[in-house]
């Protein structure tokens, strides 16, 4: 595993917990909402540099992304 994979992996833990935390869902669902997110597309990418910001910060993109759906 390469340093960009191992940052992904991370972000994606830390936005997992995140979503069960403050949308208090089940893990499965959370994982469902990450993986299948725009944000975590963009995450993958490595020209958008989100893999190197703060969980809490890309959250927010999720969130937003989230509230634009309903």
């Amino acid at each position: 595993m390469n340093e960009q994979e191992y940052l992904i992996e991370t972000m994606t833990t830390d936005l997992t917990m995140l979503v069960i935390e403050r949308e208090n869902v089940d893990l499965k669902t959370a994982l469902d909402i990450v993986y299948r997110s725009n944000t975590y597309s963009k995450l993958c990418d490595p020209r958008t540099h989100l893999m190197f910001q703060n969980p809490g910060y890309v959250y927010c993109y999720l969130k937003e992304e989230l509230n634009s759906a309903m």
